[in-house]
C-alpha cells in the first residue's frame, strides 16, 4: 500500500501523455490514479480523497476543460495541491492557488522534480 503523500491523480485526455507520466512517477514510488477526462478524474478523487496528495491536470481537454475541473476540485478541497500543464503559454499568476504550471513538452526529470518539490512543501 502506498503511503499517504505519495498518491497522485493525473487527468489528461492524451493516452500517451497519461501512460508516460504514470510510468515516470510510479518508477519514483508514487501511486498514480490516471483519468482520461475531468469527470473521471473527479470520480477517482472523490473515492480516494483522503489519500491524495496532488492532482496533475491538463488544461486542454474535451467535455470539461482543465479550468472547470480545477474549480470542481477546489470546491471539494480548497487547499488541494494542483500542478497544471499546458501546451500554451501560461503563467502561474493566471491560476491563483495552484502549486505550479508546467509547459508541454517537458522532460521527465523536470516533472518528477516539480512533483517532489510541491509535495515537500506540503510537509514543511
Amino acid at each position: 500500500k502506498t503511503e499517504i503523500g505519495r498518491v497522485v491523480v493525473h487527468v489528461d485526455d492524451e493516452d500517451a501523455v497519461r501512460l508516460s507520466l504514470q510510468r515516470m512517477l510510479e518508477h519514483c514510488d508514487y501511486e498514480v490514479l490516471a483519468a482520461a477526462d475531468g469527470l473521471e478524474g473527479l470520480e477517482m478523487f472523490k473515492k480516494a480523497r483522503e489519500r491524495i496528495a496532488l492532482v496533475i491536470l491538463d488544461l486542454s481537454m474535451p467535455r470539461m476543460s482543465g479550468e472547470e475541473v480545477l474549480v470542481a476540485f477546489r470546491r471539494l478541497v480548497p487547499d488541494l495541491k494542483v500542478l497544471l500543464f499546458t501546451g500554451y503559454a501560461a503563467a502561474e499568476e493566471e491560476f491563483p492557488g495552484v502549486s505550479g504550471v508546467l509547459q508541454k513538452p517537458f522532460r521527465g526529470e523536470d516533472l518528477v522534480q516539480r512533483v517532489a518539490t510541491i509535495l515537500a512543501e506540503e510537509k514543511s
